[in-house]
């Protein structure tokens, strides 16, 4: 909790002078991490160098600057993604499907909260007109939406039933492959998604490009971490949900060239649209299996 708690304080300056205090703490809750998985599985520890690795290279990114800075970051985020596609673990962890489950939802819902907490934060100190209500209220629209897309589709209870009928043997790939990558992608579009609103309500004139490309790149990403998700664990059709990718990122010459609330709207209501015409179909095909 203390090397967590670090890791919270250093990272709004992470790439301004408190990288090393990011990597420290980063440091402390792998190795503490390790000593604790290697008391449920001792080979733990064929991938312990490489996490260790991983947050040294933190280490050394807060100590350069420039380009070298955002190479070090990279290898960082790159060995600690790809080491266990390469590393056998042997062994294998009793995963526990309810529990894993409960768990990974209850992470999307805090990073939803906390992407209704950017409304506030980039509101904080503007006056109350109707620019601020139109955008704060198309952020939570957004931000209740991707809460549908997840929680309101029941891809969480179906990702747990799921688990639960797989063999021990596969519990933990389908662990890694649907709530490790397929939810990396749903984590990072929610601070994408997140950041661009946090923009579109605090300082609007600032808007353009850049907060298009995070509003839609961050929905794409969600709406396709969800794909993948259901694609790992055959909980359902990921069509409709590569079609939201193209919709999301769609709407950005919208914010770019137009205007900020527009796209923020249009996103919104498109979203919302598929996801209604995704759960009707489902519905439908429901209907048409069962027996007369």
């Amino acid at each position: 909790m203390a090397g967590f708690l670090v890791v919270g304080l250093a990272i709004p300056g992470s790439f301004a002078g408190d990288g090393v205090a990011l990597g420290l703490g980063y440091l402390l809750v792998v190795c503490v991490h390790a000593w604790l998985y290697a008391r449920v599985n001792p080979h733990i520890w064929r991938i312990a160098p490489f996490n260790v690795a991983s947050a040294l290279l933190v280490i050394a990114a807060g100590l350069v600057h420039g380009v070298a800075r955002y190479g070090l970051w990279v290898a960082a985020l790159v060995i600690q993604a790809g080491t266990p596609l390469v590393v056998r673990l042997g062994g294998r962890f009793d995963i526990r499907p309810a529990h894993f489950a409960e768990r990974h939802g209850a992470l999307v819902i805090v990073a939803v909260g906390e992407s209704i907490a950017a409304i506030g934060s980039g509101a904080s100190g503007k006056p109350v007109d109707r620019t601020l209500v139109v955008a704060a209220i198309a952020g939570l629209a957004l931000a209740v939406v991707l809460w549908w897309m997840y929680f309101g589709s029941a891809d969480d209870e179906r990702g747990e039933r799921a688990m639960r009928v797989a063999s021990a043997e596969r519990r933990p790939g389908l662990a890694l492959s649907a709530y490790f990558y397929a939810h990396m992608p749903m984590l990072l579009g929610i601070v994408f998604a997140a950041a661009g609103v946090s923009v579109a309500t605090g300082d609007i004139a600032r808007a353009g490009l850049a907060t298009a490309l995070a509003l839609g790149i961050g929905s794409a990403a969600f709406a396709g971490g969800t794909a993948a998700f259901r694609v790992v664990l055959r909980t359902g059709p990921a069509r409709v949900r590569l079609a939201m990718m193209a919709f999301a990122l769609a709407t950005v010459p919208l914010g770019a060239l137009v205007t900020i609330e527009a796209q923020l709207g249009l996103l919104t209501v498109g979203l919302a649209v598929l996801l209604a015409a995704e759960q009707h179909l489902r519905g439908t095909a429901g209907l048409a299996q069962r027996p007369s």
